[in-house]
């Protein structure tokens, strides 16, 4: 989802980072999301603009993909009700003033009908509402509603078949509804009308189940105290995964194991594709000892890893007419920026997903490894951007990334990290030094002595990186 630009606010003194939320996280006036900069200087603040901007969208990213999209679909109606719609994220329910009802007859007689428990009987023995009704479900929002006398717009129900099912919108629950207002046909007929064509059965009911973050704790606890660094080095990877990070370890399947390890084979050697199995068959092993967690498999047992890694197979660099093809295909932009970094600096695809901010000294712009915490000291280490390819992409996906070159070239030793060999040979044929060509890619000690021996300066890589043709850009 593209959002919109950041932008920079002094505020108290300081500047801070605010970009405008996409409108499904905006409630009432809450219309922006800040960071602040933590300086007064203008200059310094724009340096860190695009690091802060990026923690914000990566915040977005997340509650979207906690979004209900049933109920985004149906909050204007809620919110016209002058209902605190937010309390749906917050709390998991939302809570109905039933004054809202008052003098609203057939909002009465909704209620009463649909069995939402917002009737209570006075000592007289005359109904009554509650003060409050409490709303969790989403049957139970198209009962308040229809009580409250909206129709529930037919395009909410004509979305794709799976996301209906995930919403648990099905016929036999709907036509509930309908069921028990026997005496309200005005009441059921709406019902039926606005739902039944547009309803679906309901799935079986899947439980949830634990991740390896909602594990990794508990786990560790049991490890050796010598184990744990390499356990907690080995066992990120999977951990801060976009997609198999997120996947409940019972759901794991010997295929997303293969998935994993030849995506982390690109840019580790067979050895450490060997160690990092290892890891996460222990987590397996441990996972099985205990009933309470449901992992009775361990898919990581008995995998084939001939050919996996990055010095398994031999990698083949990108021809000329290759890369000019590469650049000339239909592609997303943030794509097109990642391929273009990629090229340009010889970066590993994985250091260039983990998103490292951007500085500036001078009129050089480059991106911060020294933050992170790689495998090598090499690895940290500031590279220039190219004049051509100084645009970091907000977001990619390294998997498309893959698909694009297969796509393109039908071989499998030419892959993502295919670019970083590139740019090794485009950087000797161009007379960089290797001492200036390995400290750009991080294989030398990187920047991280102390005093002296730190190597090329940022100046001389930026020259080295200009120096390198690219006429694909």
């Amino acid at each position: 989802m593209q959002y919109k630009p950041s932008t920079l606010q002094r505020r108290k003194g300081k500047w801070y980072v605010c970009v405008t939320k996409p409108k499904e996280l905006t409630f009432g006036t809450d219309t922006q999301a800040r960071r602040s900069t933590g300086t007064s200087d203008k200059r310094q603040a724009q340096l860190r603009q695009h690091e802060l901007t990026q923690v914000i969208y990566d915040e977005f990213d997340t509650l979207l993909e906690r979004s209900d999209k049933f109920y985004e679909s149906i909050r204007p109606l809620l919110e016209k009700e002058g209902i605190n719609t937010k309390q749906w994220y917050t709390n998991g329910y939302i809570t109905v003033d039933t004054s809202a009802f008052k003098g609203r007859g057939m909002g009465f007689m909704g209620i009463y009908a649909s069995g939402l428990h917002g009737i209570d009987r006075n000592p007289d023995g005359k109904y009554q509402l509650q003060p409050t009704i409490k709303i969790s479900t989403h049957v139970d929002l198209c009962k308040l509603l229809t009580a409250l006398g909206h129709s529930i717009p037919l395009k909410h129900f004509q979305g794709d078949k799976d996301e209906l099912q995930s919403k648990e919108l099905s016929t036999d629950a709907l036509l509930g509804i309908a069921d028990r207002t026997q005496d309200h046909p005005v009441f059921r007929r709406n019902v039926i009308e606005q739902m039944k064509n547009f309803a679906v059965d309901a799935p079986e009911v899947q439980t949830g189940g634990q991740t390896l973050g909602d594990l990794l704790d508990r786990y560790k606890e049991t490890r050796p105290e010598k184990s744990r660094k390499n356990d907690r080095w080995q066992l990120r990877k999977w951990h801060d995964h976009p997609d198999f990070g997120k996947k409940p370890l019972k759901d794991v399947t010997v295929y997303d194991a293969y998935d994993f390890l030849n995506e982390i084979g690109e840019d580790s050697s067979a050895s450490s594709i060997r160690v990092l199995r290892a890891a996460m068959s222990n987590v397996f092993k441990w996972a099985n000892k205990h009933r309470d967690l449901d992992i009775g498999h361990n898919p990581w047992i008995g995998l084939d890893l001939k050919g996996i890694g990055s010095d398994a197979v031999e990698r083949l660099p990108f021809t000329h007419d290759q890369l000019y093809a590469l650049f000339q295909m239909d592609m997303p932009e943030e794509d097109r920026k990642a391929f273009a970094i990629l090229i340009t600096t010889g970066m590993r695809i994985g250091e260039l997903h983990k998103k490292p901010p951007v500085r500036e000294q001078g009129s050089i712009r480059y991106m911060d490894l020294r933050e992170d915490d790689p495998k090598t000291k090499g690895s940290r280490r500031l590279v220039p951007l190219h004049d051509n390819a100084d645009v970091v992409p907000v977001s990619f996906s390294k998997g498309r990334l893959r698909e694009h070159i297969r796509n393109l070239i039908d071989d499998p030793r030419v892959v993502p990290h295919s670019l970083r060999h590139t740019f090794k040979d485009l950087a000797r044929d161009a007379g960089v030094p290797k001492e200036v060509s390995d400290f750009i890619t991080g294989h030398r000690q990187g920047d991280v002595a102390a005093g002296y021996g730190q190597g090329p300066s940022l100046r001389t890589r930026y020259e080295a990186i200009m120096s390198i043709d690219h006429p694909w850009l």
